[in-house]
């Protein structure tokens, strides 16, 4: 038996694992931002909206609607941030599996410990590709969200103003 065998299968799983956990690292950063320009973003419609109409001033049906469907949209796009940096739960080696590794098995030849490794680190693979799937999906959701916000404020500051304008 040749000792390179699954040599290249190996490596391609760890390097899957590798980009896998990277791809969870940069979906929990993106998600938090998500959340952080969620709040900006309400943050400044609703101060934008009081420096137009004033502390006093009313807003009229329709620009109390866009205005309320602004903020719901917004908290939406908060919480599939939230969702989006939630802890998932993955397939790893237990503790029984790393102690036969280290006792019963320390003497396998290189091809079955290199094929045990393997099996593992594609265990976890796909566990952990599945959690990011639902973080990705999450996230997407929340940036249409934010879009859609961004574009109900906007409509929202217009509503507002067309009645100083006239």
């Amino acid at each position: 038996m040749d000792s390179e065998q699954g040599f290249v299968y190996s490596g391609f799983i760890a390097d899957q694992l590798g980009w896998e956990r990277a791809r969870q690292a940069s979906l929990d950063e993106r998600g938090g931002k998500l959340q952080q320009a969620a709040s900006l973003t309400a943050g400044l419609i609703v101060a934008a909206l009081g420096a137009l109409t004033g502390a006093t001033a009313e807003l009229n049906a329709w620009s109390l609607g866009l205005f309320v469907g602004t903020i719901i949209i917004l908290a939406l796009a908060f919480l599939f941030g939230v969702l989006t940096t939630r802890l998932v739960d993955y397939e790893v080696a237990d503790t029984q599996t790393l102690r036969h590794m280290t006792d019963d098995h320390w003497k396998d030849n290189v091809v079955d410990s290199r094929s045990v490794v393997a099996w593992l680190n594609a265990t976890t693979i796909a566990s952990l590709r599945q959690g990011n799937n639902f973080k990705a999906s999450r996230l997407h959701r929340g940036i249409v969200c934010q879009g859609i916000g961004v574009a109900l404020g906007a409509a929202t500051f217009a509503a507002a103003a067309v009645p100083k304008l006239t």
